[in-house]
């Protein structure tokens, strides 16, 4: 008699572990491809909405090779945002700054560059700042999505809106910072 009921207990052990087992993977699933963006969204006709092709080609760019600062891609990689900047109408330029951090454990000083560019506003309130970082980790990261992607995303958007030539009520400033793996040291001296 016992040997029945523990025979029909392991057999509904084993079909509740199979049936969490497979709604994992479904939810897994249903999870991961509620994300993606829709047909709609990729395959859009008008020059003028955002491209998920564009942003592809702007992280290609970038995530070419290995580029935390002091590599010769990291150099090739601001100036490639510089003059994407540059070609949407902007006034880019390169924010060189030395900055310290000084801590009782570590301490580091470096010169970092910043890409910034400026849409300016119609007003004087405060300015809407998009930032990303272009450096990426050393010593084997080709930093695709930390932080290529967020680059890239803020690239062609930028694109889009000043496509629409509506002056913002706020300046918005574009940030590609510098040493963002070195200690956030681009963000540090923004």
């Amino acid at each position: 008699m016992f040997g029945s009921i523990t025979s029909k207990m392991k057999r509904a052990n084993t079909t509740i572990s199979w049936i969490s087992i497979a709604s994992i993977a479904l939810f897994t699933y249903w999870s991961i491809s509620a994300q993606r963006p829709s047909a709609n969204f990729l395959d859009s006709d008008n020059p003028d909405d955002f491209s998920v092709d564009s942003v592809m080609f702007h992280l290609k760019v970038i995530a070419k090779d290995i580029h935390y600062i002091g590599t010769p891609y990291h150099k090739e990689v601001q100036t490639y945002l510089k003059e994407e900047l540059i070609a949407l109408g902007l006034q880019a330029h390169i924010q060189q700054e030395r900055i310290f951090r000084l801590s009782s454990e570590k301490s580091k000083g470096m010169v970092v560059e910043n890409v910034v560019a400026r849409i300016e506003g119609s007003g004087d309130g405060k300015a809407l700042l998009l930032m990303a970082h272009y450096d990426s980790a050393a010593p084997h990261s080709y930093g695709a999505s930390d932080d290529g992607a967020g680059v890239a995303t803020i690239l062609e958007a930028v694109r889009v809106f000043l496509k629409k030539e509506i002056q913002p009520k706020n300046d918005i400033i574009v940030v590609f910072s510098d040493a963002e793996e070195a200690s956030m040291m681009g963000a540090r001296a923004f």
